[in-house]
This record gives C-alpha cells, structure tokens and sequence, in this order.
C-alpha cells in the first residue's frame, strides 16, 4: 500500500488518535482510511451533507459503516518450528480484535490450530495475507461467511 504523508492541526491528530483507541481500529491510519473511503462514498453517490453528518455518533464517533463478518482458518504446523511459532503468536496479538476464539490441539508433533474471526472483509483480509507471506508456513484452509443482512 503506498503511503502519503501530510500535515494536520493538533485538534485532528488529537481526534484521529481518540478515535483509534475508542473504536475497534488497529492503528491512526486505519481511522484516516476509514473516513475517506467514507468521504468517497458520499462525493460518488452524490450523498448530502446531511447524510454525511449521520456517519458521526453523538459521541463523535464514527459510525461503523463497513459490515461484520465470520470466518475462520485452520492450520497444521509442527510443534519444534519455534521461529513458524513466533510468527504465528506475533500475528494474533496483532490481530486479537478479529480472533473471537482459538482452539490448539497436538498431536504426534504436530499442532492443529483452529481460529474463529469476526470484523470487517478488510481486517480478516489481511490476517489471511499475513499468514500467507510466512514462508515456514506450508499451507492452511479457510472459509468467510457472507454478511447477514
């Protein structure tokens, strides 16, 4: 993902970094993301100014836009990778938001585990992306369950 960097008042930074500790965002750059697309949303479907105002809660908050969704992954490693296993317990800190619950089981030396994930398409998107960019990690499964409507 490209990154742009720009200049912003003291009153917005102190309203982004709010935001990205009272909502369910990872970072300050998923809260500037988030408020774009919805910008974008509301300049292309020609959404009033008034239905802008609708995204924001009486807290202030953004309003979550984007739907809930289920998935889950399985995977089976080998229990002495150590460094497969620091990789993978690296991920779920980063991504404990979206992991609602983890089963392991062992086995004969090898380690079954089972995530069940619920957030956005986006988020459990890039859980899935990062899990796949490490190498020790030979193969895995997983499922997304459409949004209910």
């Amino acid at each position: 993902m490209p990154i742009i960097s720009f200049n912003v008042s003291e009153s917005i930074r102190n309203f982004i970094k709010k935001m990205a500790h009272t909502k369910d965002y990872k970072n300050n750059s998923n809260v500037i993301r988030d408020a774009l697309v919805r910008l974008m949303d509301a300049k292309e479907g020609d959404v009033s100014p008034a239905d802008v105002e609708k995204l924001i809660d009486s807290q202030g908050n953004l309003v979550e836009i984007f739907p809930k969704i289920t998935g889950s992954i399985m995977m089976n490693i080998k229990t002495r990778n150590e460094k497969l296993n620091r990789k993978i317990n690296k991920l779920e800190v980063e991504y404990h938001n979206s992991i609602i619950h983890k089963n392991t089981f062992i086995v004969d030396g090898e380690k079954t585990i089972t995530y069940v994930l619920k957030n956005t398409m986006d988020e459990i998107q890039m859980f899935i992306t990062e899990l796949n960019s490490i190498e020790e990690l030979k193969s895995f499964r997983y499922t997304i369950n459409e949004p209910d409507d």
